[in-house]
């Protein structure tokens, strides 16, 4: 009865108009049309299901390219309009309805039940131990600050007065140790604040707060140098002698505008006593390096020492060379040299070469690297002498866990090296928060050596079944595919698929409560290896990228395929996870018609690619990934993978539609499903960020059928 009233508005209506105003109108009165007619509709049709409502479909056209297109849930766009709060309230209702049991509230206080703990953040004075740690409870966060005596092996903690709103996100230590710089992101903004170990209090000193992640680093006990976007600076713990050190606009061509400048990124090197600075232009990519010489009053910048488009990543120095882990004609990334005395391009030297393993992080040593690779997915670290010679691998980890080392000064004393011991590493798991480990006779040792947190460290890291299998993609492409379970790897399971986030990244392997609750009900998750993604480099990336984006796409079917095919699930027992920029990747793969999946759930995802080319500006990176749409052939090519536009009248899986960045694109995106789908399935939309994880977790298992 509504949804034929509504046909009726539609068809004798004269509101309809490209006028944004008289759009959100007629939407207005649509959804009061239908506020007069729910009493009105058949009781047995759940409000959280595709035939309860239909929403309105109201033309907005613009041209762009010789293409006429058409946004008919443009009146989304307006968060504060009648018809945006109506359409809200519906969907509030919808997840009232849907999480109204018994087991949803019981899984919420066996969820607030569960406290984990992490240590992201680690370093290093004498035999103390300076952390951040990290305890979070059902969506709830709280930050302390850690001092661990590995002789006593007493662990002290100090409440650190942080918001629920913000995190921690990198931490700088003194070089008395008495200091510790912290970093705080708040909705995308960056502030460093000092904390006073002597005190357990933050200093007042007020740095600046940035729009992009900046950094800190020690001169000495109370000196330290800081990026604030596009300036370094050095200053005190005292808030005096405040000092610019370079400032990018300076350094830029007449022609050249400061915003399409990345912040400047900053390490000291060779004792302290010099800077090397870097910068890349948000366009071009093109990447621009500077030495400081002089850190003092007659601080002096050399001219543009070099630039580069490869990646170039300084990962140490010694005497007057630079050491740089780079893609630079090799795209699984290898070492190079650059002598300052020689900065010229015919000068550099390889000192690692290229191996089958993607070459993800390093740290010299003085006379030997420290080498972390992925191969296959799976960290691997070594030891080895200058050239690469004499590897030895140092412990083992499991599939699904990832490294990350300690940030430190790449710097050397007098022309030997700074770090005569190998740095601090952390390490965490699907199953597993971060923990900090040390390396100690070739092995991966925990830093704690009692209580809960070693004996946690060791059974935890290797209780999942894992299977590294590869299947073939539609143009015959072989994909790696790993499975992991908490027992075996089982057939006819729930079945979970997740893949990478493209832009070259590698697979995230950080913990999730999500997963390992997944895993705990005896499901099966499926990590596709796709295209796009950094597994084997940058040649796999690039596979998958621009006009060949739809490859990464295929790649999800394909995996799909395989599930069902070797019986490791059925359609109606497989489900997929997006976050955040693989989310347009597998909307677009639910819109396939051969898409078989039961359930997606897609977190803050991107989905009217289109409009966010032309509304937002777009880094080089993004048009990279996705083309830059400059014609009617490049839009026309991005029409073809854009989940937005291809949303059409098919049955459509279960839908768990989770945003807090992203609102209005989230919005549009759901309403339009919900008008086309030929499902009668739940469609859910969610910006409640503390009840996600039970939300989710709840979500899965209903339509995957699972029972605990």
């Amino acid at each position: 009865m509504i949804i034929s009233k509504f046909n009726q508005i539609l068809e004798s209506t004269k509101l309809v108009s490209n006028n944004y105003f008289s759009a959100c109108t007629y939407a207005a009165l649509v959804f009061l049309l239908i506020a007069c007619t729910e009493d009105n509709a058949t009781s047995n049709t759940s409000a959280n299901t595709a035939e309860s409502v239909k929403y309105p479909e109201i033309d907005y056209s613009y041209p762009l390219f010789g293409k006429t297109l058409n946004n008919k849930y443009q009146w989304l766009e307006d968060n504060d309009s009648e018809a945006t709060q109506e359409w809200l309230e519906i969907q509030e209702q919808n997840n009232l309805e849907y999480f109204d049991s018994k087991e949803f509230q019981q899984l919420k206080i066996k969820l607030a039940a569960k406290t984990n703990v992490s240590f992201p953040f680690v370093a290093k004075k004498n035999y103390f131990y300076y952390l951040i740690r990290l305890n979070r409870v059902s969506n709830k966060n709280s930050w302390q600050f850690s001092l661990y005596n590995k002789i006593t092996h007493e662990l002290s903690n100090t409440d650190l007065d942080i918001p629920q709103d913000k995190e921690i996100v990198a931490m700088s230590l003194s070089n008395s140790g008495r200091f510790v710089g912290i970093l705080e992101s708040q909705a995308k903004n960056f502030q460093w604040r000092l904390f006073d170990t002597f005190t357990n209090s933050f200093r007042s000193i007020s740095l600046p707060v940035t729009s992009d992640k900046t950094q800190l680093s020690w001169v000495d006990d109370t000196q330290f140098i800081f990026t604030s976007n596009n300036s370094i600076l050095r200053a005190d713990v005292f808030g005096v002698n405040q000092k610019t050190l370079f400032n990018l606009e300076e350094h830029l061509k007449e022609t050249e505008l400061i915003t399409q400048w990345k912040a400047l990124d900053a390490t000291l090197i060779f004792g302290n006593t010099q800077l090397f600075v870097s910068s890349e232009n948000l366009s071009s990519s093109e990447k621009r390096f500077w030495v400081i010489n002089g850190l003092g009053k007659s601080a002096e910048t050399s001219a543009i020492l070099f630039s580069s488009k490869a990646e170039l990543e300084l990962v140490g120095s010694s005497d007057n060379n630079l050491y740089f882990l780079t893609d630079l004609a090799a795209s699984r990334n290898r070492i190079i040299s650059i002598d300052l005395n020689k900065p010229q391009r015919r000068y550099w030297k390889e000192v690692i070469a290229q191996t089958s393993g993607v070459l993800i992080d390093a740290r010299y040593l003085g006379n030997q690297w420290l080498l972390l690779y992925r191969d296959n997915g799976q960290s691997e670290l070594f030891l080895s002498k200058q050239y690469g010679k004499n590897k030895v691998q140092i412990g083992s980890t499991p599939p699904y866990s990832e490294i990350h080392f300690t940030k430190s000064n790449l710097s050397n004393v007098k022309g030997k090296a700074l770090l005569s011991e190998k740095p601090l590493l952390t390490i965490e798991a699907l199953n597993q928060a971060a923990r900090p480990i040390e390396i100690k006779d070739n092995n991966l040792t925990p830093i704690f050596s009692n209580g809960d947190f070693s004996d946690n460290f060791k059974s935890n890291l290797a209780d999942y079944a894992h299977q590294l299998s590869f299947y073939r993609s539609e143009d015959s492409s072989r994909i790696p595919i790993s499975l992991l379970a908490k027992e075996s790897i089982a057939k006819d399971k729930p079945v979970l698929l997740i893949a990478n986030q493209g832009f070259g990244m590698l697979d995230d392997y950080h913990y999730s409560a999500f997963l390992e609750a997944f895993l705990a009900y005896g499901g099966t998750l499926a990590i596709a290896h796709i295209r796009s993604g950094g597994t084997y480099g940058k040649n796999w990336h690039k596979s998958a990228t621009g006009n060949k984006k739809n490859k990464a796409i295929e790649d999800l079917l394909a995996a799909q395929n395989w599930l069902l095919d070797k019986n490791y699930t059925s359609s109606g027992r497989l489900a997929v996870l997006g976050d955040h920029y693989n989310s347009s990747i597998i909307a677009q793969a639910i819109n396939n018609r051969e898409s078989k999946f039961s359930a997606a759930l897609l977190i803050d995802g991107y989905f009217n690619l289109v409009e966010y080319s032309q509304t937002k500006p777009l880094q080089k990176t993004w048009q990279d990934e996705y083309g830059e749409v400059s014609n009617k052939n490049s839009l026309d090519q991005l029409l073809t993978i854009d989940p937005f536009s291809n949303i059409n009248n098919k049955a459509y899986p279960a839908l768990f539609v989770f945003s807090q960045s992203h609102l209005n694109d989230n919005m549009q995106y759901l309403a339009k499903i919900q008008n086309h789908t030929k499902n009668n399935l739940p469609l859910i939309f969610s910006t409640n960020h503390v009840e996600l994880l039970p939300e989710a977790l709840y979500f899965l298992k209903n339509q995957l059928k699972i029972k605990p």
